[in-house]
């Protein structure tokens, strides 16, 4: 596969995150329009999650090599599982209840996104060995 096509694979993901956090503003503004005063900091920060981790980071794939499909499906889980875990602690901290299941999903998330992150660095080195 030529690298043009590579690069062209990167929009969708891009504009994919974008239109993510685009729904994501559109959904916080809304939800804590009806919460009666009540605002949550995680709930905000479920936006910057997919701008700033989803698609600022494929537009870094422009200058640094693409990963493999299997780091980007697993990055995509990573950020998915992230979201949730924000917009329901939000949801739960709207409504005044403490629930300690919330902790797991960031537990998750970050497991995920380790591991996407060893298999593009070993991906890395791996092409930078070969091209010795």
């Amino acid at each position: 596969m030529s690298t043009s096509l590579d690069k062209t694979r990167l929009r969708k993901p891009i504009l994919s995150y974008l239109f993510v956090s685009l729904f994501l503003l559109l959904f916080v503004f809304v939800y804590e329009r009806f919460s009666h005063g009540v605002t949550s900091n995680s709930m905000r920060m479920s936006v910057l999650v997919p701008l700033i981790f989803g698609s600022f980071l494929f537009i870094l794939f422009y200058i640094l090599p693409i990963p493999f499909d299997v780091t980007i499906d697993l990055w995509n889980m990573s950020m998915t599982t992230w979201i949730c875990g924000l917009i329901l602690d939000g949801v739960y901290f709207i409504y005044g209840v403490d629930r300690p299941i919330v902790h797991i999903f960031y537990y998750i998330g970050g497991s995920i996104s380790i591991i996407a992150i060893v298999l593009y660095i070993y991906q890395c080195t791996k092409s930078i060995r070969k091209n010795r």
